[in-house]
């Protein structure tokens, strides 16, 4: 029901929006694992992994980056979290479910 409601909302304010049926859990099951699994078997990529200490600018380097058009995938940001040592500053930290969905989109 309140599914419904929220699709209606949206559409009658310009947003395109569906519902699915069998709802978060078949989205969760069906769209999201199953084309994270597909995604491994139809794409060898080369990773590259970026670390290192707090404050020493992996994000501003991930940033440039991507808008080189490189593929970036920046799981700090995703979450919404920086190090311990900033704790949430200036970011909202995403739950666990919202950290899956952005993750599967980007």
């Amino acid at each position: 029901m309140r599914s419904r409601i929220v699709v209606n909302i949206l559409n009658r304010n310009g947003f395109d929006a569906v519902q699915i049926t069998g709802g978060y859990k078949r989205y969760m099951n069906e769209i999201v694992w199953k084309g994270l699994n597909n995604f491994s078997n139809d794409y060898q990529p080369r990773f590259i992994v970026l670390f290192g200490n707090t404050g020493t600018r992996k994000t501003e380097i991930l940033k440039k980056l991507e808008e080189q058009g490189l593929p970036v995938l920046d799981l700090e940001g995703l979450a919404g979290h920086r190090s311990s040592v900033y704790g949430g500053v200036d970011l909202e930290q995403k739950s666990q479910k919202m950290f899956s969905i952005l993750l599967y989109h980007k």
